[in-house]
């Protein structure tokens, strides 16, 4: 059982700081002697927690600066190098590209989805702080590990199959085999009871689990069952007006789930064209699903007792 760490004050700092200490401020014990050289006495929590902020990677740039002092500065057609918000570099005819390149790896990692918008967020500040009109925006956003994909319950990726990525193979005696389609493998085709199966058992685990993690941690919470286990997905999808455009036309709020999860008996689709108020699928269509969902189980139930 862990236990809340205590409040850090001045006079709560040992001589030398201990390496947890130096860990919740964010120095290394390199960096604090180096402190202390510079201020010329030891110092207090406050001036440790400023100095670990500022000469952390997101703001000083520590261990990417060398590699960044090796990119060339000066041209004819530069009209700002490094020092102002972003780059520019003369087009001729009285135009000029403004290019930002921002280094947000670390936050990205920690923090996935506050992290990227950092990153995101102040490339487009710094293009606009330059007075130039952002046409581009093009930033390699870095996660780290992205193998809990039933945590985030949304927007889980695939590789689509098409005849160029799939490869087809066949067993000894020349009947279907496995195919291989990208990084996904795809059951053997085989008839059962006039349908055919495209996915192997193994497979449909697999995204049932996900597919329950929607709703237990992720963005089809209010779908939850009282009294069977429900796997499902959240839809929001923007609705086209007349000119092909997407402004103004409006939003589909859509849930599809199934149970029970393990064996399914019900495939239950709500969907809600222009819904007001809300219009994301886990707000609107999630709780009609759960009623749904609800009330069947307990028809299920009373038909078990042998109740009307």
């Amino acid at each position: 059982m862990s236990t809340a760490q205590p409040p850090l004050s001045d006079t709560s700092i040992p001589d030398p700081p201990a390496p947890e200490l130096l860990k919740r401020v964010g120095l290394t014990a390199e960096e604090y002697e180096r402190l202390v050289g510079i201020l010329g006495r030891k110092p207090n929590l406050v001036e440790m927690g400023i100095c670990g902020a500022m000469w952390s990677e997101h703001c000083s740039y520590k261990t990417s600066r060398r590699h960044l002092k090796k990119l060339p500065v000066e041209g004819e057609g530069v009209l700002q190098g490094p020092g102002e918000n972003a780059g520019a570099i003369d087009l001729g005819n009285d135009y000029a590209v403004v290019f930002k390149i921002e280094s947000h790896n670390h936050p990205s990692a920690v923090e996935p989805f506050q992290g990227a918008a950092t990153g995101v967020g102040g490339i487009i500040r710094d293009i606009f702080a330059m007075g130039a009109r952002p046409v581009a925006l093009l930033d390699s956003l870095r996660f780290g590990n992205l193998q809990a994909l039933e945590e985030i319950g949304s927007d889980v990726g695939a590789t689509r199959a098409s005849p160029e990525n799939q490869t087809p193979t066949t067993s000894e005696n020349g009947g279907p085999d496995e195919r291989v389609s990208g990084d996904a493998r795809v059951a053997p085709t085989e008839k059962l009871d006039g349908r055919v199966r495209v996915l192997s058992l193994e497979t449909c685990a697999q995204v049932t689990k996900y597919l329950e993690g929607v709703i237990t941690k992720g963005t089809g919470k209010k779908a939850k069952l009282d009294r069977y286990v429900a796997a499902g997905k959240t839809g929001t999808a923007q609705i086209p007006n007349r000119s092909g455009s997407y402004s103004g036309g409006g939003y589909v709020a859509s849930f599809i789930g199934y149970f029970p999860a393990e064996q399914p008996r019900y495939l239950v689709l709500v969907m809600f064209a222009r819904p007001k108020n809300a219009y994301y699928g886990g707000a609107v269509s999630a709780p009609v699903f759960k009623k749904v969902g609800d009330r069947i189980s307990y028809i299920d139930e009373l038909q078990l007792r042998g109740e009307q």
